[in-house]
C-alpha cells in the first residue's frame, strides 16, 4: 500500500506543563523542591542541584494524557527519590564481576513447530484483513534485531558491557520464559533481558504485556508484537515524542493559568532548548515511510526495553520518553560510578550522553532517534560537554539557565 500520509504540524509552541487531563484523572506535578531533593542523595534540596538540571524545556512534566498509565492510575506507586533507591535493599549493586548485561532471543521455533511462526504477523496482514495505516503489501516489515538493540543498550548504559545469549526455549507464556531464564542466568550477569516477536500473557486474567520485570531476579521481557507498524491504524505520527510537546493552545507562562482551568499551558522554547531542538530534529524527519518502518519498530521496542532493564536496576516506574529524568539519571550514575574507572558522576553522564547521540547519528530517518539527538547535542552544549567522545574527558562550560521564551 502507499506510505503514509504526511501530516504536518500546525502548532508553534511548545508545552511543558500537565495536560487539563491531569487534574481530571487527580494527578499534582512534585513542586519544584520535590524533586530538587528527589535528586539528591541526602533527600534535601541543595544548591549542589542546578537550574539546568531540572529545567522544563530540558525535563519537562509528563503530560498525563487520556488512557496514560498515569491518567489511569495516577497513585498506583509512590515515586522513588535518590535516596530511597539507595536504601532498597533488594537492590542488585553493580560490581566488578556482574556487571554485564545480556540480551537473548526466544523462543526458537523448531520445524515441528513452525506454524507458531505465522503467530508472530498481525492478523490485519493475513489475507484478506483490512491492513494497517503503515503496512506495506508487498515486503513484510523485519524484527528489531539483537545486534541493534545491543547497540543502543550500549549506548544506553554506557560503560556497561552487553552481550548476546543464546537462550532456546519454546514458552510463550511470560512466567514459563522468566523461569528459563533465571535457570541459565550468567554468572556475570548483572541482569537478562529477552526479547521476541510473539504476543505475550502473564495469566489468565491478562490480555497482553509488551514487557514485564522481576528486577530482584535480574531478568526482564519484552515482546514487540504490539508494536508493529501494521497496527498503527490512526496514530498521530506528528505527535508521538518528541512531537506530543507540541501545544494546542499558545500562552505564556506567567498569564495567571496553572493547566487546571481546561486550558493547555504552552510557552515558546526555541531551538536554544533541548525540548525545542529535539521537536524541531523530530519533525524534519518527518511520519515514516515504508522503507522506515523497520527504524519505527526498532525505536519502540528499544524505549520498552531500556525501560525494562532499568527495574534490574532498581529503578521504580517513570514516565517514559527516551531520556532519564534528573532522578532516574542519578541512579544509574551512582550505580555505574561503583565499577567505572576515571571521572566522577558528571563525567560518567556527560559519556553516556555522548554515547547516546553516537548512535542515534545512524538512526536519523527514525523521528525518535532524529529528536534524541538532537536533544541529546542541546544537553551536552548547554553542561559545557559539545564535542566530548564516549570515553574521553569533560569540556569545562558556563551551565545554561532557561532561556527567556520565543515563539518557533
Amino acid at each position: 500500500m502507499p506510505a503514509p500520509n504526511r501530516v504536518e504540524c500546525s502548532h508553534s509552541a511548545l508545552q511543558v506543563e500537565v495536560s487539563p487531563a491531569a487534574a481530571e484523572a487527580g494527578f499534582t506535578r512534585p513542586s519544584l523542591g520535590a524533586r530538587k531533593a528527589a535528586a539528591t542523595p541526602q533527600g534535601r534540596a541543595n544548591a549542589a542541584v542546578q537550574q539546568h538540571e531540572i529545567d522544563d524545556f530540558t525535563f519537562p512534566a509528563p503530560l498525563v494524557l487520556p488512557d496514560d498509565i498515569l491518567y489511569l492510575d495516577p497513585n498506583d506507586e509512590e515515586p522513588q527519590s535518590l535516596l530511597s533507591w539507595i536504601r532498597e535493599k533488594y537492590r542488585n549493586p553493580i560490581t566488578a564481576r556482574r556487571k554485564t548485561i545480556y540480551v537473548a532471543a526466544v523462543p526458537i521455533i523448531t520445524d515441528e513447530v513452525s506454524f507458531m511462526n505465522a503467530w508472530t504477523v498481525p492478523a490485519n496482514m493475513s489475507p484478506g484483513k483490512s491492513k494497517g495505516k503503515a503496512q506495506t503489501e508487498a515486503t513484510p516489515i523485519p524484527s528489531p534485531t539483537i545486534p541493534d538493540t545491543i547497540a543502543y543498550l550500549t549506548a544506553f548504559y554506557h560503560p556497561l558491557p552487553v552481550k548476546q545469549l543464546p537462550l532456546p526455549t519454546s514458552f510463550l507464556n511470560l512466567n514459563d520464559i522468566l523461569d528459563a531464564a533465571m535457570a541459565v542466568l550468567p554468572k556475570d550477569a548483572h541482569s537478562l533481558v529477552m526479547m521476541f516477536d510473539h504476543d505475550a500473557y502473564e495469566d489468565e486474567d491478562d490480555d497482553f504485556c509488551c514487557g514485564r520485570a522481576y528486577g530482584g531476579s535480574r531478568v526482564a521481557m519484552v515482546s514487540s508484537a504490539r508494536y508493529h507498524p501494521a497496527l498503527d491504524e490512526g496514530v498521530d505520527y506528528a505527535h508521538m515524542w518528541p512531537g506530543s510537546h507540541w501545544g494546542r493552545k499558545r500562552k505564556q507562562r506567567g498569564d495567571g493559568e496553572d493547566g487546571g482551568s481546561g486550558d493547555v499551558v504552552v510557552a515558546g522554547g526555541g531551538e536554544e532548548t533541548p525540548l525545542g531542538a529535539a521537536v524541531r530534529a523530530a519533525s524534519k524527519s518527518g511520519p515514516p515511510l515504508t522503507q522506515d518502518l523497520y527504524g519505527l519498530w526498532f525505536s519502540r521496542v528499544a524505549r520498552t526495553i531500556s525501560h525494562e532493564l532499568g527495574h534490574c536496576f532498581c529503578l521504580a516506574h517513570c514516565s517514559q520518553p527516551p531520556y532519564l529524568c534528573p532522578v532516574c539519571l542519578a541512579k544509574v550514575v551512582r550505580a555505574i560510578k561503583d565499577v567505572e574507572r576515571g571521572g566522577g558522576e558528571d563525567e560518567i553522564a556527560a559519556r553516556r550522553y555522548a554515547a547516546l547521540a553516537e548512535f542515534c547519528k545512524g538512526w536519523e530517518q527514525v523521528a525518535m532517534f532524529a529528536g534524541y539527538r538532537a536533544w541529546l547535542e542541546k544537553r551536552m552544549e548547554i553542561l559545557g560537554q559539545q564535542g566530548l567522545e564516549a570515553g574521553g574527558g569533560v569540556f569545562d562550560g558556563e551551565e545554561g539557565t532557561r532561556e527567556k521564551p520565543i515563539e518557533l
